[in-house]
């Protein structure tokens, strides 16, 4: 995929992620869990309930979607590529039947419960998302062994292009997680403040930092700027190693693709150590992110009712530095030796 490609599609994110956590919009989780699955059921119910024929054809349709894995395997068997993962494509078919099935009549897992919890009126969308989540789970797992099988049979240009992908896959939940999710409970937390606000003299009057609150955790007369102060320092300290790693998953993925146009490139050499140096300034930056969280939650102990002092021992972000300086040298190492056989040559 091109570059520019790539980086509006995170920049779309980016801010689709702002609205959702402006506005606060959501989806309940059981139903992104059983997506798709149970809007096909959906669309296959009303099928069959419009007339006999059309009950025939969705009852066809029904079939139809919950074998198809099965071309899978017959085209793997006729190219003489069947190998273990396929048998996954079996296991999703025999799987993938009785789930459109459910989907089309939620009721019929209920001999599965006690007869009160099928009673529980939340009990249908559990199930269709725990349905979902059995199909995805067989699906995932024929994904990574094929992938993991094309990149062992495959030359360096696949691995790398499979590389690009993951890295540019891993950035974007993680820009998902800090906006459409952190950013998301901070704005709430924003708004669960806001509420209880008593105005003493109107924002004409005082700035906002002279609003007084009336929260339960705090004294009366206490200034709004510290709890909504505590609450975004929460927020950066929670999600700072995710940003820093959005960072070095991206100067990753620009090492890759100078590596897909030359790994011997004075270019490839210069990505290597920009993502060494980076991954080094990250490391920095979580430690004394940490150090200073715990210093602030002290200090804004009586704003607020969770406090959280955590030793953070970044073993991993430490793991990554290391690797980032081992492939910079090595990819340095490996231009000096091409330069060398070039001028013997």
């Amino acid at each position: 995929m091109a570059r520019r490609v790539v980086i509006a599609l995170l920049w779309l994110e980016v801010i689709v992620g702002m609205l959702v956590a402006f506005f606060g919009w959501s989806v309940p989780m059981d139903t992104v869990l059983s997506f798709p699955y149970a809007q096909i059921g959906s669309g296959l119910r009303a099928l069959s309930e419009a007339s006999p024929i059309l009950n025939l054809l969705a009852i066809v349709l029904l079939w139809g979607v919950g074998l198809s894995p099965l071309v899978g395997v017959v085209l793997a068997w006729r190219r003489k590529r069947f190998h273990g993962e396929t048998l996954l494509l079996v296991i999703l078919s025999l799987v993938l039947v009785p789930v459109l099935y459910f989907m089309v009549n939620p009721g019929v897992l209920s001999f599965i419960f006690d007869r009160g919890v099928v009673q529980y009126p939340g009990i249908d969308s559990l199930l269709q998302a725990m349905a979902g989540v059995l199909v995805d789970s067989v699906i995932l797992g024929y994904v990574v062994l094929r992938m993991l099988r094309s990149v062992r049979t495959g030359g360096m240009e696949r691995l790398l292009r499979y590389l690009s992908g993951l890295l540019v896959l891993f950035a974007a939940v993680l820009i998902w997680t800090v906006l459409g999710v952190g950013f998301a409970q901070l704005v709430a937390g924003w708004k669960s403040v806001l509420p209880n606000v008593t105005i003493t003299g109107g924002p004409d009057i005082f700035p906002p930092w002279w609003w007084r609150t009336n929260l339960p955790f705090m004294r009366s007369g206490d200034s709004i700027a510290m709890p909504l102060c505590a609450l975004t320092v929460r927020f950066v300290a929670g999600y700072t190693a995710a940003v820093m790693a959005i960072s070095v998953l991206l100067s990753a993925w620009r090492l890759t693709r100078a590596m897909q146009v030359d790994r011997y490139s004075t270019r490839t050499v210069s990505a290597a150590n920009a993502l060494a140096r980076l991954a080094g300034k990250a490391l920095t930056v979580i430690v004394l992110v940490s150090i200073s969280f715990n210093v602030l939650q002290i200090v804004l102990a009586k704003w607020t009712d969770q406090i959280s002092i955590n030793a953070t021992v970044p073993i991993i972000e430490l793991a990554v530095v290391v690797l980032a300086l081992l492939v910079a040298r090595v990819l340095a190492e490996n231009e000096q030796l091409k330069q060398e056989n070039d001028m013997f040559v």
